[in-house]
């Protein structure tokens, strides 16, 4: 059986140090190398099929070398627009820097208790967690055993007791009031908005207040009442979109909580002559078609509001890795803007 290749004889390969092997295949210390010597060892590293032993490396630095990302189902979050691209690219930076995403289910457990007990069985550096899993108990935990920790918020405050702890929050505000002037400007002040039950409470009132804000009116508000987490949402907001084609049929601008929502609804007003951005003006959010993860090819057409999840998907993993390796405090409070995104479906609408 072929021996597996050590830092000791690539550094003898290359005439270097095994320390300076150590550093330029850690990617978190690759820079401090200079580039003709990083290639060099890098070069040799994947013609021998180098691999870092994963074991070894924990036990000689005190790090598991992996982030937590405690979810409430895999299925739902996974199968998300809302999150997906939140966890791909998070994943996606920490292998880039020598970590693991590692996910951490919450199943039927009660939510506190679930966290608490990866929190206690030191099965990570460092944890993602939903604003909706955190608890008193597993909060307190956190702060005793001083373990950096991103809590990604959607729409509720999160009380903050450690400088480890830290909060992203989603802030759509700046955007929708872009959205709303550039309506009242040309003219289209009259809204249908389609609301989703699962998002009614939380949504609905302050949407329709800062529609109000901004001289525009409500003429119609749908809630639908099916799917939100996956892509079986699209087929059922048709059907949805079927019932209530009449109230749709007469809309001037329709504004959806979801990319997949505004999608489904222009599927149903196609077939019946209607076009998006030319008889009405249609606004997602999510911005799904955009992002490679959801397989939409072409250029995007859907005017949305975009969250910019892989963004903070991204700044979250990279604020946990600098705190673990570097000791920097996570910022306590943070805000994670959405952009408005102007394209095709609302652009050349008639007022």
């Amino acid at each position: 059986m072929k021996s597996k290749m050590t830092l000791a004889q690539i550094a003898e390969l290359t005439g270097v140090n095994a320390s300076t092997v150590s550093r330029v295949l850690n990617p978190r210390t690759a820079h401090l190398v200079s580039e003709p010597v990083r290639k060099k060892i890098q070069g040799i590293a994947v013609e021998l099929g180098y691999a870092p032993q994963a074991a070894a490396r924990s036990m000689a630095c005190g790090r598991s070398y992996k982030l937590g990302i405690i979810l409430k189902s895999l299925e739902s979050d996974l199968a998300s627009p809302h999150f997906a691209p939140v966890l791909d690219r998070f994943s996606r930076y920490a292998v880039a820097h020598g970590y693991l995403a590692t996910l951490l289910p919450v199943g039927g457990a009660p939510n506190d208790q679930a966290v608490l007990h990866y929190i206690r069985s030191n099965v990570a550096d460092a944890y993602l967690i939903g604003d909706n899993l955190i608890g008193d108990q597993s909060m307190t935990e956190l702060e005793k055993r001083r373990i950096p920790t991103m809590i990604y918020v959607s729409d509720k405050e999160v009380a903050l007791p450690d400088s480890r702890i830290g909060v992203l929050q989603r802030s759509n505000l700046s955007a929708y009031e872009e959205l709303f002037a550039l309506l009242r400007r040309t003219g289209r002040t009259a809204v249908t908005v389609v609301v989703a039950a699962a998002l009614e409470r939380c949504r609905r009132t302050g949407l329709l207040r800062r529609i109000g804000d901004y001289g525009l009116w409500a003429e119609a508000v749908l809630c639908y009442e099916g799917t939100m987490n996956d892509f079986q949402q699209k087929a059922e907001v048709a059907a949805f979109a079927r019932e209530n084609g009449a109230v749709l049929s007469r809309a001037r601008v329709i504004l959806t909580v979801t990319d997949l929502m505004a999608l489904g609804i222009e599927e149903v007003l196609r077939g019946t002559g209607l076009r998006a951005g030319r008889d009405y003006a249609l606004v997602g959010y999510g911005n799904i078609e955009e992002n490679p993860i959801f397989g939409f090819s072409g250029s995007p057409r859907l005017a949305t509001i975009d969250p910019m999840l892989p963004a903070a998907g991204e700044l979250m993993a990279r604020q946990l890795i600098d705190c673990v390796e570097e000791g920097v405090p996570l910022c306590c409070r943070q805000e994670n803007h959405a952009v408005f995104r102007i394209r095709e479906t609302l652009s050349g609408s008639r007022a």
